[in-house]
């Protein structure tokens, strides 16, 4: 949120108390709120509620030389208010327009044209864009983003766990011959380009070279709605920018991975019940799935678990030809292990394992564990 500095406020040492503000406020209840610039550093800030004010705001006025006009970036974190000072641009006075003749005479001339087979060929304009994509703008406010600056590239800004970050967009319709332009001429911390999926399978390693960030439109929509389930936040956003690159394929990653501790926790309750059955005798998955009803795993969920249990790979269950399952004796023996085991994995598997292909993080989890007897596999 912006909050735009007046001379009162510098006068009396206090910041209004916006319907935004008080809206993050209310809950917290408390007389005083932590107030953290760009630079660490901390001010103890006091709620005033019935006058509608934040008071003891002086030390962060002077400490950033604010005047009037000038503007401080607002955003609320664990009872935390990330604020980061920014200086109004100057206005046009006496003299302005000299100063602006003598700036642009120190500018360094334009690129020389290269020469190619004979012919004199122009560095390559980067495409404007005037406009942004449909819901783009609705994605960017949930995740807590203001438009600084338009358009291409378009300059976003948000404070996301405590820290202040830009994220300049791009928005390119066609494939570029040379992308390392878009990071040169764009001061921001994260560059990306936003262009339809195809791009991305046709130049991934172009892009990377160039240290930008991918986007695909086809990933919007796919945003909006992991947004709308809260499946997806702002940390988890700054973790794909960190990655490099958020399509479709990598979004159904990620909430796979978010979704992982959930999945073992239902395979730890289906091998408890697997327990009850004796060694090697054959059942049926009706059987299960009745039981698995009732600590709260649907059919559907419970014979896929079923499917993968009976896995080669996992060995914990026989499928026999006529559809009957059976487990074999040397593992009944450990699926109490086994249950308890996964009950663990649930808690720390998320945050363990990377964002791999499916059928290679199950090899992975496989080759982690011990051989021998007691091998709980």
């Amino acid at each position: 949120m912006r909050y735009v500095v007046t001379s009162y406020c510098l006068a009396q040492g206090t910041m209004r108390i916006t319907p935004k503000i008080h809206s993050w406020l209310t809950p917290l209840k408390s007389p005083n709120i932590a107030f953290v610039d760009i630079n660490g550093n901390t001010y103890d800030v006091g709620v005033d509620l019935q006058q509608m004010v934040l008071t003891n705001m002086r030390p962060f006025y002077e400490a950033h030389h604010l005047e009037p006009n000038d503007s401080v970036f607002l955003h609320l974190e664990d009872a935390i208010i990330s604020a980061e000072a920014v200086k109004a641009a100057p206005r046009c006075g006496p003299g302005r327009n000299n100063q602006l003749r003598d700036t642009a005479a120190k500018q360094p001339p334009s690129p020389a044209p290269t020469q190619e087979g004979g012919r004199h060929i122009l560095p390559a304009p980067i495409p404007r864009s005037l406009e942004l994509p449909p819901g783009l703008k609705g994605v960017f406010a949930q995740l807590g983003f203001a438009l600084e600056s338009a358009p291409q590239p378009w300059i976003w800004r948000a404070a996301i766990a405590g820290h202040f970050l830009k994220l300049g967009l791009y928005v390119i319709e066609k494939p570029l011959t040379d992308y390392a332009p878009l990071r040169q001429q764009c001061p921001a911390h994260y560059v990306g380009v936003l262009s339809p999926e195809k791009i991305w399978e046709e130049q991934a390693e172009q892009i990377r070279q160039a240290r930008l960030v991918f986007i695909s439109l086809e990933s919007l929509e796919v945003m909006r709605e992991m947004l709308a389930s809260t499946t997806l936040g702002r940390t988890d956003f700054l973790a794909l920018l960190k990655q490099g690159w958020i399509t479709l394929d990598a979004l159904s990653v990620y909430s796979a991975r978010r979704n992982l501790p959930r999945a073992w926790a239902q395979v730890s309750k289906i091998i408890a019940l697997l327990t009850d059955i004796p060694p090697e005798q054959p059942f049926f998955f009706g059987e299960i799935s009745a039981r698995a009803r009732e600590v709260g795993i649907e059919t559907k969920t419970a014979l896929e678990i079923v499917a993968f249990l009976s896995h080669p790979f996992m060995g914990v269950l026989t499928k026999l030809d006529n559809g009957e399952y059976m487990p074999p004796a040397q593992t009944v023996l450990n699926l109490t292990a086994v249950a308890e085991h996964l009950k663990d994995m649930a808690k720390v598997l998320g945050s363990r394992l990377p964002s791999l292909p499916e059928t290679e993080r199950v090899e992975r989890i496989v080759a982690s564990k011990p051989p021998g007897k007691d091998n709980l596999w």
